[in-house]
């Protein structure tokens, strides 16, 4: 394992305050990652996204460095992000947050996820994406329908705060030579619009997949491809805030 991480935000100018947050913690072989962003008014929202954070991290951090199969790691997610839940709807009703987890245990990264924020599996020629947005214009996409909305405020229909269901989890493996990547929505919507295609409309997101992969081969080091990303998600938009965090396990960025 050759682990090193980077992490970036920066606050639009139309936002009154910044509600994207990280959280990174990394030692020897194990680490936990976050990434988070409130819904909500400012003051409610950034109490939300405080205690979605305390309340995963509290309860994954004490078993990190011990030993533990798949299934109690996955489990502990699952009761992390229940925990993050039930605090924020008893403080803050009329707030949530999407938050994208990863714990590292080795060459395993296990996922937990529930909102818009976004958790990617990048080697040196491909990216995946790992997780689904619980958005309704996703949701319509899915179901056959054509896009709707504003594509700069999604409708969220499962978040943080107002959890009826577990979160989603997921284990993926993280090899030598590749990483993970974790955004807020603020970076993969950036320059998103809306087109009609004669039949329909179709929401467009620019700074796409590939755009990200070519953001990244641009970049020299960890910290240096979430400084990029945020830069060229505001260079397209500057409607929300844009945050990123990377994860590499000695992923090559030069592309041969």
């Amino acid at each position: 394992m050759n682990l090193s991480y980077g992490t970036a935000t920066q606050q639009s100018s139309v936002r009154r305050m910044n509600l994207d947050r990280t959280f990174a913690y990394m030692e020897e072989e194990r680490g936990l990652f976050m990434i988070a962003e409130a819904i909500g008014s400012v003051d409610a929202g950034s109490t939300a996204l405080d205690s979605a954070i305390e309340s995963i991290s509290n309860a994954l951090l004490p078993g990190l460095r011990e030993p533990h199969n798949a299934g109690v790691l996955l489990n502990t997610l699952l009761a992390a992000y229940q925990q993050a839940n039930e605090r924020i709807i008893q403080a803050n009703p009329d707030s949530g947050v999407s938050a994208t987890t990863i714990l590292i245990n080795g060459q395993t990264v296990f996922i937990g996820h529930v909102g818009s924020t976004r958790a990617y599996a990048i080697a040196p020629d491909t990216i995946d994406c790992l997780t689904g947005d619980h958005t309704v214009e996703e949701q319509a996409v899915e179901f056959g329908y054509e896009q709707i909305g504003d594509p700069y405020e999604p409708m969220l229909y499962r978040i943080i705060g107002q959890l009826d269901e577990a979160a989603d989890t997921l284990i993926h493996p993280l090899a030598p030579g590749t990483a993970i990547l974790l955004v807020t929505d603020g970076v993969y919507r950036a320059g998103a619009q809306v087109i009609n295609m004669g039949a329909g409309s179709k929401l467009v997101f620019p700074l796409n997949d590939d755009e990200i992969l070519r953001v990244i081969h641009e970049s020299a080091n960890p910290q240096d491809v979430c400084e990029r990303l945020v830069a060229e998600a505001h260079r397209r938009s500057n409607r929300d805030s844009a945050t990123a965090v990377f994860i590499s396990n000695g992923f090559s960025f030069v592309v041969e």
